[in-house]
């Protein structure tokens, strides 16, 4: 019966250091940034590249943060789910932020081509 106990109360302090452990604290750890409402384009090393994100917010995992939010399609009209996308904080190389698609679409209007909207006639589309 001393083993359970002793295996009980192991149990619990892993429970309470790991949970010490999710969030950070301290003077060292900055203010989470409030990305509510927010559309992200978040450019990061490693096979994902990058995404567009909305509900953005950061999780911590074993001492380690995640941005993660709703993964956005380019198109506004394509009903496809998208995952949850989870970046590592500390492969993001830039993070771009938005108020909404109309903002973001008339900034890359110009710089990339599939910003700008089809033309008729053109890619295979009828008039």
């Amino acid at each position: 019966m001393k083993w359970m106990s002793a295996v009980g109360l192991l149990l619990i302090g892993c429970v309470i250091a790991l949970a010490a452990s999710a969030t950070p604290s301290g003077p060292d750890v900055p203010p989470e940034a409030d990305l509510t409402g927010k559309l992200l384009v978040v450019s990061a090393e490693g096979p994902a590249r990058g995404a567009m994100l909305r509900q953005a917010r950061v999780h911590w995992i074993g001492g380690r943060a995640f941005l993660v939010g709703d993964a956005v399609p380019w198109n506004e009209g394509d009903t496809k789910k998208l995952p949850i996308a989870w970046f590592p904080v500390d492969s993001i190389q830039c993070i771009a932020e938005y108020s909404n698609m109309d903002e973001l679409k008339e900034y890359y209007r110009d710089r990339m081509p599939f910003a700008k909207p089809a033309e008729p006639g053109v890619g295979g589309q009828s008039q």
